[in-house]
């Protein structure tokens, strides 16, 4: 059992490694969605169709089970009320599949058979030093050729190696700093600390060499929070919570200091900012329609799909929060709230996590990343960075299956 849990890691690696390139889809699935199928099966084989979830893990498949039954109940409303006023066409029955292979992915890495041998700690290590290294490889080859075998590695100047919308890989590349970093600090071998700290630099190289304003927000952000966890936070020891308190105290103060003298520039600021990277208003009319239109069904959602009104019919939100809205309504919005607040508590002891955390917080306000496979990759990895073994990883009763 050992061989054979240590042999569908290696496969489940070798998954996550296609995942971020989106060019090497082929329709709804691509060749790492495939072994991962392929791996759940074989992990199903393994555990003789009785799993064992890490207790730690349920908030995750919580929010997910949890959330496809709220826009279960949207979409009936969607239908049987409103007669499928809101959506466009076949986003829905996408939506509602991504979702659900996005939750079997966290039952596969929530499993805690798949771990005989090693750890989940030991497991996602690997991975992001594999990601680091085939997204170096792009990005070294990205600085001589704009592209390889037919594949777009950059897009004019901006870095964006197989993918088919920058951000799928600006999203991965502003996180992935942090992430490298934690992992250089928490080595105990000097090679590896060296070969982590220098793929962090290029990982920021990357997303800063991408164009996306998400990115470059992502980056700042990231290292604005963890230079202040850093300073002013403690999570264990003598007097943490005193510390805490007396820290929470001070920020407050100066925020209120600094707001009362700069408030109006920071407005301006904050408006020319959003205005000058907002192509002709399109997302701030976006988000004025969506939010108008989610009000309208502000209880159930309208189901999964697209359903922000724009340009005569309806458009991805290009924002998390308001998707979650569309779809799922108030009790969606809240379990979503509830989830962030519970992984940010976890990874709140390690100041390179909690960049990492906000990093990716960058992209659920500017974006959507209810989809993205790589980013809950990433956020479980994450979390599953941010415990200590044997201590928070404990174990549901076993679930038959």
């Amino acid at each position: 059992m050992t061989s054979l849990a240590g042999q569908i890691r290696v496969f489940l690696i070798l998954a996550f490694s296609f995942v971020p390139f989106t060019s090497l889809r082929f329709g709804a699935l691509g060749i790492g969605e495939i072994i991962i199928l392929f791996c759940a099966f074989a992990l199903l084989y393994m555990s003789r169709n009785v799993l064992t979830f890490y207790k730690s893990m349920l908030r995750f498949y919580r929010f997910w089970f949890v959330y496809l039954f709220v826009i279960i109940v949207g979409l009936s409303y969607n239908a049987f009320f409103l007669g499928f006023s809101s959506g466009r066409e076949f986003t829905g029955f996408f939506d509602f599949l991504s979702y659900v292979f996005i939750l079997l992915t966290i039952l596969i890495l929530s499993e805690r058979k798949l771990y005989i041998g090693g750890s989940p700690q030991d497991f996602f290590s690997r991975l992001f030093l594999v990601w680091g290294a085939v997204f170096c490889f792009f990005y070294i080859v990205s600085l001589f050729f704009s592209s390889v075998l037919g594949f777009q590695l950059r897009y004019y100047n901006y870095f964006s190696p197989l993918v088919d919308n920058v951000h799928q890989a600006a999203s991965i590349t502003c996180v992935m700093p942090f992430v490298m970093f934690h992992l250089a600090v928490k080595s105990d071998r000097l090679f590896l600390r060296t070969i982590y700290a220098v793929m962090g630099v290029l990982f920021a190289r990357m997303a800063l060499e991408s164009g996306s304003t998400k990115a470059f927000m992502g980056l700042a952000v990231g290292s604005l929070a963890s230079v202040g966890f850093f300073l002013f936070y403690k999570s264990s020891g003598r007097y943490k919570i005193s510390f805490n308190v007396v820290s929470l105290f001070f920020l407050a103060l100066i925020s209120i200091v600094f707001l009362t003298f700069y408030f109006d520039s920071l407005s301006d600021f904050a408006v020319e900012f959003f205005t000058e990277n907002d192509g002709e208003d399109a997302r701030k009319m976006l988000y004025m329609n969506g939010f108008r239109h989610a009000l309208d069904s502000f209880v159930f959602g309208y189901g999964p799909g697209s359903h922000a009104p724009y340009a005569s019919g309806f458009s991805d939100a290009h924002n998390t929060f308001l998707t979650i809205f569309l779809q799922g309504g108030l009790i969606a919005i809240l379990i979503f709230l509830f989830f962030l607040i519970g992984v940010f508590r976890s990874v709140s002891g390690s100041f390179l996590l909690v960049g990492a955390f906000f990093s990716i917080f960058m992209y659920v306000l500017g974006g959507d990343i209810l989809r993205r496979l790589p980013v809950w990759v990433m956020l479980i990895g994450i979390y599953y960075l941010s415990v200590e073994q044997g201590s928070a990883l404990k174990i549901n009763k076993p679930a038959t299956m």
